[in-house]
């Protein structure tokens, strides 16, 4: 999988000190795990949308993590991503990471991190 990775990169990128495609395939992403969001940055890179988009079924994210197993390899990383993603209820949410880890997929929880804050109340 790393040969075939490293074949697919421009010339310009097969460089010394390029890691994807002699250590590691590199990083997917879940697509609408949770598009909607709570904060308004300037920057944001969602779209008009994004808080009346629902997300995908559990299902679907499942579904997704499978396809991006098979071009990731085990231990490949993949972001749960779209939004912020603890809007999701959590049980769902776990049960997305469970099955991440069950197929040796290392899952990265993209999150601003205040949901977390405000359910475990001032410290």
């Amino acid at each position: 999988m790393l040969q075939k990775r490293w074949d697919a990169l421009p010339e310009k990128l097969k460089t010394p000190g390029q890691l994807i495609g002699r250590q590691e395939l590199g990083c997917g992403a879940t697509v609408g795990v949770m598009p909607r969001c709570d904060f308004a940055c300037k920057a944001c890179y969602l779209g008009a949308n994004a808080n009346r988009t629902l997300p995908v079924s559990v299902a679907e994210a499942k579904r997704q993590l499978h396809v991006l197993r098979e071009y990731l390899g085990p231990g490949g990383n993949l972001q749960l991503t779209d939004g912020e993603v603890r809007l999701r209820p959590l049980n769902e949410l776990i049960e997305i990471l469970v099955e991440a880890d069950r197929i040796g997929l290392v899952a990265m929880l993209m999150t601003h991190g205040e949901t977390f804050l405000r359910q475990l109340g001032p410290n």
